[in-house]
C-alpha cells in the first residue's frame, strides 16, 4: 500500500515541483498517515501537504473512523451513547436516534484540533455504534462535521433472521 499511495502522489504537479529532500519528506509523511490510519481503522482519510511553494505550510490531516463498541451485558442506548460522547445533542441516523459532539482542543504540539463524533445505539443490541471525524486543518471543521453526519446518515446495520432459514419457509408455505 505504501509505494501505491506515494506512486499516487507521484504523479501530481505538487510532486514534481518538490526537490528530491522535500519528496522524501512528503513520501515520509504519507507513509506516516497511512500507517496511522489503518492502526485507527480510518475509513477515510485525507491528508493535504500545502503547496509546493509555500515552505512554511504544514501538512494537514483529516480522518474519519467507525468503531463499534460491545456494551454487554447491558443493552446501547441514548444513555451509554451520552457517556461516550458526553453529549445531549440529538441527531438521526440510519440505524436510529444518536448524540453529536464537536470539539476544539490542543494538541501536544500546540496546533487545534477539530473533533466531531456520534454515537449511536443499534436498536435492541449490545453494539454502539460510534463515528469520529478528526482534523488539524481548523478551516476543514465545519466541512468535517458535514461528512461525519452524512456517514452516519448512511449507516445500516443487516441483522440475521433469528429462526433457521429452513423453519421459517416451512411457517411461510403455512
Amino acid at each position: 500500500m505504501r509505494d501505491d499511495l506515494v506512486a499516487l502522489v507521484a504523479r501530481t504537479p505538487v510532486w514534481a515541483a518538490l526537490d528530491e529532500r522535500r519528496r522524501r519528506g512528503a513520501a515520509a509523511v504519507l507513509v506516516s498517515v497511512a500507517r496511522a490510519s489503518a492502526g485507527s481503522g480510518a475509513v477515510v482519510t485525507l491528508l493535504r501537504l500545502g503547496s509546493a511553494g509555500d515552505a512554511s505550510s504544514e501538512p494537514e490531516v483529516s480522518a474519519i473512523s467507525l468503531t463499534w463498541l460491545r456494551t454487554a451485558p447491558l443493552r446501547a442506548d441514548l444513555t451509554l451513547a451520552r457517556l461516550v460522547v458526553q453529549s445531549d445533542e440529538p441527531v438521526d441516523t440510519g440505524i436510529g436516534p444518536g448524540l453529536v459532539a464537536r470539539r476544539v482542543e490542543r494538541t501536544v504540539t500546540g496546533a487545534l484540533s477539530s473533533t466531531s463524533q456520534v454515537a449511536a445505539p443499534v436498536p435492541g443490541s449490545i453494539w454502539l455504534a460510534v463515528v469520529t471525524g478528526t482534523t488539524s486543518a481548523p478551516q476543514f471543521a465545519d466541512d468535517l462535521h458535514d461528512a461525519v453526519l452524512t456517514f452516519t446518515a448512511g449507516l445500516h446495520v443487516d441483522r440475521p433472521q433469528t429462526a433457521a432459514p429452513d423453519r421459517v419457509a416451512r411457517e411461510r408455505s403455512h
